[in-house]
């Protein structure tokens, strides 16, 4: 790196070893910026993962205790389907969740929300 010029561009980005792996520090800080936006995107996926699934713990908990006090079977039946219905709705709510995240945090994913696994809304 006998350049000055070069000594210099790698002082002002940071990356004093960025001439040294990419001839050009700009494609190397927006690689790193590109790293940073995806730590971020899974940090967010992950957060929100890790709530619903503490949400869906405690309401199967609470179901388990609400089964416990059913006196009839029709009782029973009743929870259970109300509890179905319930996580159909949460996890429904949940995928359009990280669809947006996707959606955000991915800029070369520039459909995630419009479209689902299969292309399809």
């Amino acid at each position: 790196m006998s350049d000055p010029s070069k000594k210099k561009e790698a002082a002002e980005t940071g990356f004093p070893f960025a001439t040294a792996i990419m001839p050009d520090a700009s494609a190397f800080e927006g690689f790193m910026q590109s790293g940073q936006a995806c730590l971020q995107a899974c940090t967010d996926w992950r957060n929100e993962v890790m709530r619903f699934f503490d949400q869906r713990l405690k309401a199967g908990e609470k179901l388990g205790a609400a089964l416990g006090e059913c006196k009839s079977l029709v009782e029973i039946a009743d929870l259970q389907r109300n509890w179905a219905m319930t996580a159909a709705q949460d996890y429904a709510e949940e995928a359009q969740r990280l669809a947006q995240i996707a959606a955000g945090s991915f800029p070369f994913w520039p459909d995630a929300g419009a479209k689902g696994a299969r292309g399809k809304v």
